[in-house]
């Protein structure tokens, strides 16, 4: 026996004036059809009649020109029928509900709408037709005409009349939403039916809400009124509170929903995930820094200290620097933080839009000098809004009121309680730490002076890379140790180690083709080919590791089927690492993510950067040749065995 289902209709439009954000149709009815399936109950809800009208541009339907204005009518499934142009109210509607109907009444529906599309019946006024929903896919919204407002309209009322106040009045609804609905005029017939039912009406648009409930004595239920700032997201856990609060039944929009591809709830992603998301911003903000350190540094003719920590206008330096010293220091110690909260409060809360954005710019605000502390605020403010939200729902808090308490109020307390706790200013001192340890000069034993340590390392980097390490340790510590606007060592050895090894590798490659190799893993019995697919991979690695220094796993396969490649791989990484570590590493701060040209340039000690950079790129370079070369003069061999191979294969 199937459970039973508790339907719900909505009717409504983008709204008379643009005191929110336009409206996405197709996120707000499926938002709010998600939402539905949270209410635990012995009756399944969902929302199964909705009409939308959305005008174009985001405009108010106060001031728009009906007959110039353009307006897209949304439906659940609802298609124009494809006919003539003047057959311009004849409309096929496909309704999809679970278990709306049994097999004899879809048949004879079908059957019903054949007849009603042939030509004998072109002069029968065609009703719409309704048939079942296929189950993995709970709802398709529609827009089922697009065209000036006035036509649209004429549409809109036609269906509001036909499908929703039927449908209402034949008892298949048990809850209507209204969105900035007509109730006097187009929504005319669906208030009618909700009245004269007795079921309940929720929403927004405190105008049209008024106008229903003083006309027809609608039963409004919940905070039904203003949505002046409101989300999609708000939106729908008021509404479907409000509707659940009068059918007595408990709705939480904390547990999994039950309707459709909306069961398995989203995985959350890590926060070391959430930190390397924000590489754009570590990497424009360390180049902008630079360009303006050296700007200033020329303009004052050496007077100004560039350390990030030290930035201050000096006595007599030239007043129209300041701007440039104002910029520097809030990029380093505000924009990162901000940037971080951001984007980790919209990770971890992404139904809430605009207003978890509002709220972790906010909070961002108290996390000055210190990338862990945005993260760890936009992941708090993530997990209140959404406490906050539902509170104020509860206690009938208006929503527009809700959502100043929402976006404004815990943005605020999270940046004053994260400022009085002095929580920032201790994580900002262990980060501190941490990237001095980093960039310290290697440790003096006696005798032995740490050489060897960085060629180690070197290889260690090159070797992670290869082994997933990368993403899990390396990035997010070369990110830390940008937290200021600074470029990073770790940038620097991830350029020696992993772009210029590439490099070096595809360079060779295009220069002394190998007579025996693979093409991402793939034998081919014909050497030519072989040779032209590795000299075009080859060459797009080397173009994007030089101007973009990004595609390091490129050279792998090459690494993987000979050992002196692989071999000068590893050499060329430890070799370059080791000059890094030769003498005061924090000269040669760097970052990968970069052309090559740029990244010299962010370093203090050009020179000794441009030593390792060869380095990197030489050794490799050099071992592949030597390579390429042994396999022609052992091509004979190889060549059989490529052959013995692909017969093996086919």
């Amino acid at each position: 026996m199937s459970a039973k289902v508790q339907n719900v209709a909505l009717v409504g439009s983008s709204g008379g004036g643009t005191a929110t954000l336009a409206t996405d149709p197709d996120e707000l009815l499926r938002t709010l059809h998600e939402e539905l399936g949270r209410i635990r109950a012995r009756t399944s809800y969902q929302l199964k009649y909705a009409l939308f009208l959305s005008l174009s541009g985001g405009r108010g339907l106060d001031s728009a020109d009906p007959q110039r204005q353009w307006a897209t009518l949304y439906s659940l499934g609802m298609t124009k029928s494809m006919e003539a142009d003047a057959a311009m109210d004849d409309v096929k509607i496909h309704q999809h509900v679970a278990g709306a109907c049994d097999d004899g009444e879809a048949e004879q529906e079908d059957r019903d709408a054949k007849q009603e599309a042939s030509p004998s019946s072109s002069s029968v006024k065609r009703k719409p037709v309704l048939v079942s929903r296929n189950e993995s896919n709970p709802i398709q919204v529609i827009p089922i005409k697009s065209g000036p407002l006035s036509e649209v309209n004429k549409l809109y009322r036609q269906l509001d009349e036909v499908i929703i106040a039927k449908a209402i009045a034949d008892g298949d609804v048990g809850g209507l939403i209204s969105i900035s609905s007509d109730p006097l005029g187009i929504n005319v017939a669906s208030f009618k039916s909700a009245s004269e039912k007795g079921i309940p009406v929720t929403g927004s648009g405190g105008t049209s809400l008024a106008a229903a409930s003083a006309q027809y004595g609608v039963k409004l239920a919940g905070n039904a009124g203003g949505s002046v700032a409101t989300s999609v997201y708000t939106k729908a856990v008021s509404f479907v509170h409000a509707l659940a609060s009068v059918w007595g039944v408990h709705y939480s929009p904390f547990v999994p929903s039950q309707n459709g591809q909306y069961c398995t709830p989203k995985a959350r992603p890590q926060m070391k995930s959430v930190l390397e998301a924000c590489l754009p911003a570590f990497i424009t903000v360390c180049v902008i820094c630079r360009a303006l350190d050296s700007f200033i540094i020329e303009s004052s003719e050496g007077v100004m200290e560039a350390d990030a920590s030290k930035l201050v206008l000096p006595n007599g330096c030239n007043e129209t620097l300041s701007w440039q010293v104002n910029l520097i220091w809030l990029l380093r110690e505000q924009a990162l933080p901000i940037v971080c909260c951001i984007v980790s409060g919209s990770s971890y809360a992404p139904k809430h839009g605009s207003t978890v954005l509002m709220a972790a710019a906010l909070a961002g605000t108290a996390c000055g000098g210190s990338v862990v502390s945005g993260l760890i605020a936009g992941w708090i403010v993530a997990f209140m809004v959404s406490r906050c939200l539902f509170f104020c729902i509860r206690v009938g808090i208006p929503a527009t009121m809700t959502n100043i308490l929402v976006a404004g109020g815990v943005g605020g307390v999270v940046a004053l309680v994260l400022s009085a706790s002095r929580l920032v200013g201790f994580i900002s001192s262990l980060t501190n730490i941490f990237r001095k340890i980093i960039r310290a000069e290697l440790p003096v034993l006696g005798k032995w002076s740490g050489q060897g340590m960085g060629f180690l390392f070197g290889c260690t980097f090159c070797h992670g890379s290869k082994t997933g390490k990368y993403h899990s340790i390396f990035l997010p510590v070369i990110l830390i140790e940008m937290e200021r606007g600074e470029p990073s060592l770790w940038g620097s050895i991830d350029e020696c180690t992993l772009v210029l090894v590439s490099a070096g590798i595809c360079a060779a490659n295009i220069i002394l083709k190998s007579k025996r190799s693979t093409s991402g893993g793939i034998i081919i019995s014909d050497i030519s080919s072989r040779q032209q697919a590795d000299t075009e991979i080859s060459l797009r690695g080397l173009l994007t590791n030089v101007f973009c220094g990004d595609f390091i796993e490129v050279a792998y396969p090459f690494m993987e089927q000979s050992w002196i490649v692989n071999a000068s791989a590893y050499l060329g990484s430890g070799v370059a690492t080791e000059l890094l570590y030769t003498d005061k590493p924090s000269d040669v701060l760097s970052s990968a993510y970069l052309p090559v040209f740029v990244s010299l340039w962010l370093a203090k000690n050009v020179k000794r950067l441009s030593n390792a950079y060869l380095v990197a790129f030489g050794i490799p370079f050099l071992g592949t040749m030597i390579a390429n070369a042994l396999s022609w003069i052992r091509g004979n061999g190889d060549c059989s065995v490529d052959a013995a191979e692909v017969k093996k294969n086919q």
